[in-house]
């Protein structure tokens, strides 16, 4: 039986808003899961990632609010259509992002 390990993260953007970070690496061996220095480095890295998406958040947030409503959209698309690309360049052959989005229904 495969296992998990999640962690989730609020943090706060102040005036009582918040946004919710997780990371969860899934399909774990049982024979890794009960492994204590296994599970602390994966916490680690789960720790770091989410921080990381955190200030990337942020970085990403600041340079959207310097913007015109035309070049934030601008920005955006742009971002959108070259993660779209590089998750389509890593499916196997013949899936699109489309497929991604269906898996679950």
């Amino acid at each position: 039986m495969k296992q998990e390990i999640s962690i989730e993260r609020l943090f706060s953007l102040g005036s009582f808003k918040n946004i919710k970070l997780a990371d969860t690496i899934s399909e774990i061996p049982k024979e890794l899961i009960f492994n204590t220095e296994f599970q602390s480095r994966v916490r680690n890295l789960q720790f770091v990632r989410v921080h990381k998406n955190y200030f990337n958040y942020l970085e990403q947030a600041k340079n959207v609010l310097n913007m015109n409503y035309e070049e934030a959209m601008e920005l955006l698309n742009g971002l959108e259509t070259e993660t779209i690309t590089a998750i389509t360049e890593l499916l196997p052959n013949g899936k699109t992002t489309e497929d991604i989005t269906t898996l679950d229904k």
